[in-house]
């Protein structure tokens, strides 16, 4: 009991505290929905959705003290939204948004829900960017200086080179030995 009352949604007045509660989940999902309303009312509708479907919605019953409630059978076991919309004794329409079924007190394992992380905590902490940014930037450096050192020990190319420096004996005519003198 005190599990759920600490996993009720509160809503925007004149709605109050919406609480819902897995009954059944073999071919489907069957949860009771209570909520809370301040004002008199002709009628409360419970109106189940998810991101690809909204259902027929459910009238509620008075369970007195403001208090409503309704037994709502869903195709499938996901966790699915509810809204609300009561119809007031003056005309007035109110609808709220509602919240989904974990929200409301449902067990994430029922409804095949993954706990989701606080949306709070970041992928990467503030200061770890700096961290990233001063890693790049130094494999950049290494990769300039790396291009530098082995592009400026290459041999120079054949044409421009001094004629000293070459390899190959020098042939030089007037050192000749033989002599061909007729």
């Amino acid at each position: 009991m005190l599990l759920a009352l600490l996993l009720a949604l509160v809503l925007v007045p004149p709605f109050g505290e919406a609480t819902a509660t897995a009954v059944d989940d073999t071919g489907g999902l069957t949860v009771e929905v209570t909520v809370a309303y301040g004002q008199p009312v002709e009628a409360l509708l419970a109106r189940p959705y998810s991101l690809f479907e909204e259902l027929p919605p459910t009238a509620m019953s008075d369970l007195g003290d403001g208090t409503f409630g309704a037994t709502i059978v869903l195709p499938t076991r996901e966790n699915w939204s509810i809204g609300f919309e009561a119809f007031r004794s003056d005309g007035e329409t109110d609808l709220t948004d509602g919240g989904t079924l974990v929200e409301m007190g449902v067990d994430p394992v029922v409804v095949g829900a993954r706990p989701q992380p606080p949306a709070s905590d970041p992928l990467i902490p503030d200061g770890g960017w700096w961290l990233i940014v001063g890693i790049v930037l130094a494999v950049a450096a290494l990769g300039l200086i790396g291009w530098w050192a082995f592009a400026e020990s290459e041999p120079p190319s054949r044409s421009g080179a001094d004629p000293t420096d070459s390899d190959e004996p020098p042939t030089d005519p007037v050192g000749d030995t033989d002599d061909h003198t007729t």
